[in-house]
């Protein structure tokens, strides 16, 4: 029996219908703006080839973006849980600081995901209780690759 091969469905079908496709930034694969009354929350996925410097580098870029000081070897552990519904060395990560543009409080959720020979990088940044309410449908967004 003939079965046509399957298309891989694109990025914007993986997310829920209130979630914004954006322009895509440098070094981005997609961006999603999530608005509900007063708040707003950007999610983005960059994919790169390796490990992209590392756990511990990718942490501190992230922590630097929110104005937080960068973390230490030994504090990755706390940092960094497993999340393992992405696959076995897949990390998240879930900090608040403070929006370098806006000086307003504002909630970063990462994961990041090794698929074969590259990792694939999930960030949801923005209003602390938007980024709540998203993270089930952010992470759901996280575990599947097209």
């Amino acid at each position: 029996m003939y079965r046509a091969p399957r298309e891989k469905p694109a990025l914007a079908d993986l997310v829920p219908s209130h979630w914004q496709q954006l322009a895509a930034g440098p070094m981005q694969q997609a961006k999603f703006q999530i608005l509900r009354e007063n708040q707003t929350v950007e999610v983005t996925l960059s994919i790169f080839p390796g490990d992209a410097g590392g756990l511990l580098a990718n942490i501190n870029r992230w922590r630097g973006q929110i104005g937080l000081k960068e973390a230490e070897p030994a504090e990755v552990a706390k940092l960094a849980e497993s999340f393992e519904a992405a696959g076995p060395d897949a990390k998240i990560v879930d900090m608040t600081g403070t929006d370098a543009k806006t000086s307003r409080p504002v909630r970063l959720i990462g994961a990041i995901v090794p698929r074969g020979e590259r990792t694939w990088f999930y960030k949801l940044l923005g209003d602390a209780e938007l980024a709540e309410r998203e993270k089930p449908a952010f992470l759901k967004f996280a575990q599947t690759a097209p």
